[in-house]
């Protein structure tokens, strides 16, 4: 099961947490298995997504270039 997921800049502070607790959010993403979220905000730089599923913990590298 989905747990968390979130979006951390290069320092590791979190500048995102996307809500997947509850029921709703939970069907959601066991279903699509997929997050989507705008990037036009953020500044060009290195950033990481945060997976979380029980007790495994996922970290995905992601570079903004615009």
């Amino acid at each position: 099961m989905l747990n968390e997921v979130s979006l951390a800049d290069s320092d590791g502070q979190i500048i995102e947490q996307f809500d997947v607790k509850g029921a709703k959010a939970n069907k959601y993403f066991q279903s699509k298995k997929e997050v989507n979220f705008s990037v036009k905000k953020l500044k060009k730089g290195i950033y990481y997504v945060r997976i979380k599923m029980g007790q495994k913990l996922d970290n995905q590298r992601v570079v903004i270039s615009k």
